[in-house]
């Protein structure tokens, strides 16, 4: 009777839930596919703070949503979809594009660009459609250009300094702030031969709704513009120009100016002229 009543707990107890204390290997096959549900991975909302690569661990992020494998010492990995990689942390990471140099994959904000030119001219010499403007003391002035006649140009004549004129723009609602934006101003010179140089600057300033109409701009970012032939464009970047105050959405002024007092400036008596300005922004998605 006792040997009965033996046998019929053991196997009472092969049929029960069992929880395993210590490690376990499993040399053989290991079939799960009958099971109701597996869990074969540890589950946090956390990543652990360690982990063995050499043993392949993996590990499931609630917080991210995230299956992650144990790719270096201590490293947890993102399991990728495809092409036996894996995608890098998405963890604050929202609005960002996948980009890959070929051998590893990273989170980027895309590039995007505006250009600004400063007008159309007609037959006549008129000039239509301005987009940049001029402030009524040490403006810049608009016309067409003698060896150039299809495009509008703002002047910057050497005899008063500190000429200046005014490019706008709205920001798009995907503009991301807080990150780098350049810009590039394309331009031509009166000037022929010799190596003199116009020095250039942009400034920002950006304005929301409700806000003070009243301009007031960032640091500028100034450069050198070396002289070259009346009837051919060049261009001068500035990089990382000072954005600070600019929002997605507002309006976006770029003070464009000629400091001719400054020693860079030995273009003496000689007109540069501005021709359009491109801005290089990130954008979220």
């Amino acid at each position: 009777m006792r040997g009965i009543l033996l046998l019929l707990v053991c196997s009472g107890l092969t049929l029960a839930q069992t929880t395993i204390n210590g490690g376990r290997t499993v040399l053989g096959p290991f079939d799960a596919s009958g099971a109701a549900k597996t869990s074969p991975v540890r589950v946090g909302a956390a990543d652990p703070v360690t982990c063995d690569d050499a043993r392949r661990e993996m590990f499931f992020n609630t917080t991210t949503n995230t299956l992650k494998a144990c790719t270096a010492a201590n490293i947890w990995s993102a399991v990728g979809g495809g092409g036996g990689g894996s995608l890098p942390d998405q963890n604050g990471n929202g609005g960002k594009v996948l980009k890959t140099d070929g051998t590893s994959a990273s989170w980027a904000l895309s590039s995007e660009s505006a250009t600004i030119q400063v007008g159309a001219c007609e037959p006549g010499g008129t000039v239509k459609g301005a987009l940049w403007g001029s402030p009524i003391t040490d403006g810049a002035n608009t016309g067409c250009h003698g060896g150039l006649g299809h495009l509008a140009r703002m002047s910057y004549s050497d005899s008063n300094p500190g000429k200046m004129a005014f490019a706008t723009i709205i920001l798009p609602p995907e503009y991301a702030s807080g990150v780098q934006t350049d810009m590039v101003l394309y331009y031509t010179t009166d000037y022929k031969g010799g190596s003199p140089q116009a020095r250039w600057s942009v400034a920002t300033s950006c304005r929301g709704g409700n806000e003070s109409a009243s301009l007031s701009f960032n640091p500028a970012s100034a450069a050198n513009a070396p002289a070259g032939d009346d009837i051919k464009l060049y261009s001068l970047g500035f990089s990382g120009v000072d954005m600070t105050g600019c929002g997605a959405g507002e309006m976006l002024f770029v003070r464009v100016m000629r400091d001719s007092a400054d020693a860079g400036d030995t273009m003496d008596a000689v007109s540069v002229s501005a021709i359009s300005l491109q801005i290089l922004y990130k954008v979220t998605h």
